[in-house]
C-alpha cells in the first residue's frame, strides 16, 4: 500500500490530514479547506494544481531544483552555458556572462514550446535505432546458429574433434555478440524511461519542471546517445565456414587436422 500524502500547511501545524492535491509549483500537498485558501491567496491562485493519484505518477520523476554546489534554489539562466543557476552562481562563476536572465523568463509555456515535443521526437529516434540493433542482434544471433548447424553436419565423422575447436570459437564471439544485445536492451530501457519521463513533465508538471526536467532529460539522453554510438561502432557480425582439408580418405594417418573454421569479420553496416 502506497504512503499517503498529507497535507503540508496542516503538517505544519502538527495536524496530520491527508492530501486531496498537489501543488506542482509549491512541491506541497493540500487538504480540501487548504486548497480552497491557497487557490483564494493572490500570490498562489494561479499555481497548478493535479490530484494525488497524478501527483504519485510523476512523484519520482526527480528534477533538480536546486544548485548542487551552493544547495540555493534555481532563480537564474545563463543562455550562454545553457543551464539554471543560483544567485551564488550568478555571483561568482557566471558574473561576467553577458546573458543571464530570470528563470521565470525562459521556463514559460515551457510544457508548450517545441523543445519538449522535440525532445520527446528525439527519443522515438533513438527508440527506432535502438530497436534495429537489436533485430540484427537477433539476426546475427540466428546466423550464427545456423552456421554452427551446417558445420555440425558437415563434420559429423570427426565431431568430438571439430566440435570441440568449434564451441570454444563460437561460444566467446557468442559472448560478445550476446554483451552487445544485452547492452542494446538495457539502452531501450532507459530510453523508454526517458520517455516516460519526459510525457510525465509534459503532462503534470509546471513549466520550471518541464523546462528544468528537459535540459535534464537532455543530458541524459546525450549520454545514452554517446553509449549508443560506442556500442554501435563495435558491433561486428560473424560468419562461420568450414573450410575442408581436401585429403580426407586416411584423415588421422596422414594429416593432422580436418581443416580450418574461417572466421570473417564485417561491419554489421547500422548507422546511429
Amino acid at each position: 500500500m502506497s504512503t499517503p500524502v498529507l497535507c503540508g500547511p496542516c503538517f505544519y501545524n502538527n495536524k496530520t490530514v491527508k492530501a486531496t492535491t498537489w501543488c506542482v509549483e509549491c512541491e506541497e500537498g493540500f487538504c480540501q479547506d487548504c486548497q480552497n485558501v491557497h487557490k483564494a491567496t493572490k500570490i498562489s491562485r494561479g499555481h497548478q494544481l493535479i490530484t494525488i493519484d497524478d501527483y504519485r505518477t510523476i512523484q519520482h520523476v526527480t528534477v533538480d531544483q536546486t544548485c548542487r554546489q551552493h544547495s540555493k534554489q534555481f532563480d537564474w539562466f545563463c543562455k550562454s552555458h545553457d543551464e539554471p543557476l543560483c544567485k551564488a552562481c550568478v555571483s561568482f562563476e557566471h558574473k561576467i556572462c553577458p546573458d543571464v536572465v530570470p528563470l521565470e523568463d525562459v521556463t514559460a509555456n515551457a510544457k508548450h514550446s517545441t523543445v519538449i515535443q522535440d525532445l520527446e521526437d528525439a527519443i522515438n529516434r533513438l527508440l527506432q535505432n535502438i530497436e534495429d540493433l537489436i533485430r540484427d542482434r537477433h539476426t546475427v544471433s540466428e546466423s550464427i546458429q545456423a552456421k554452427r548447424r551446417d558445420i555440425e553436419k558437415t563434420v559429423t565423422d570427426t565431431r568430438e574433434k571439430a566440435v570441440r575447436f568449434f564451441d570454444e570459437l563460437q561460444h566467446r564471439h557468442w559472448l560478445r555478440n550476446q554483451q552487445q544485445f544485452e547492452d542494446f536492451e538495457e539502452a531501450q530501457k532507459s530510453l523508454i524511461k526517458l520517455k516516460e519521463q519526459t510525457l510525465m513533465l509534459k503532462d503534470f508538471a509546471s513549466d520550471r519542471h518541464a523546462f528544468l526536467g528537459t535540459k535534464q532529460v537532455y543530458k541524459d539522453l546525450d549520454k545514452e546517445i554517446k553509449s549508443i554510438k560506442l556500442a554501435t561502432s563495435q558491433s561486428v557480425s560473424y560468419n562461420f565456414e568450414l573450410d575442408v582439408h581436401p585429403i580426407i580418405d586416411n584423415l588421422f594417418e596422414q594429416i593432422d587436422e580436418f581443416g580450418k573454421i574461417k572466421l570473417q569479420k564485417r561491419e554489421s553496416g547500422l548507422l546511429f
